[in-house]
């Protein structure tokens, strides 16, 4: 599905990082791979070591709409709210360097967050790689979006996790109110 530049606000995707680089690349080709045409991806730096530093340099030198944010070893909370303050986006998503964003996922959920401005966030599905490079969990299956809004408390007692890293997109204004 082709999207009109225009239709659809910017979505800043961060992804914090410290000395893991083996699924980087991954994470970031399912990323600039989506069918969406305003995007920024933002991948903090935690401290890594130097060496991983450069690998992280290497890989993200591929691809023009990464910007890398280098900061000392704080955690991974603090490096997603460094995320936030550099983002331009009106959407944020979080994505962990070894998941992968589901083609289509982005035009999903802020398709969805546009259809429902009651809703502060729309989520969807993500994959996880292991350590052979294979998926965790469930195969791959075509992204569905799905609206948040008002009280979470009721979804999360069905114990439908719908709060993961690389499967929700957020209001930014939600973030930094």
């Amino acid at each position: 599905m082709s999207v009109a530049k225009h239709s659809f606000a910017l979505i800043s995707v961060v992804i914090p990082i410290r000395n893991v680089v083996d699924f980087l690349s991954a994470a970031l080709q399912s990323v600039v791979n989506q069918d969406y045409p305003a995007i920024e991806v933002i991948v903090v730096n935690d401290g890594s070591s130097a060496a991983t530093t450069r690998m992280i340099e290497s890989c993200c030198a591929l691809y023009p709409l990464i910007r890398i944010i280098h900061q000392p070893h704080l955690g991974q909370a603090p490096a997603r709210f460094r995320g936030i303050s550099e983002a331009k986006g009106e959407f944020i998503v979080f994505l962990d360097a070894d998941d992968v964003m589901l083609s289509g996922s982005l035009v999903m959920m802020a398709s969805t967050l546009q259809q429902h401005p009651e809703a502060i966030a729309a989520y969807g599905r993500k994959i996880t790689i292991d350590s052979d490079g294979g998926y965790q969990g469930d195969a791959p299956t075509p992204p569905e979006a799905y609206c948040i809004s008002g009280d979470l408390l009721p979804v999360l007692l069905q114990g439908r996790t719908v709060l993961s890293n690389g499967s929700v997109c957020i209001r930014r204004k939600v973030l930094t109110a």
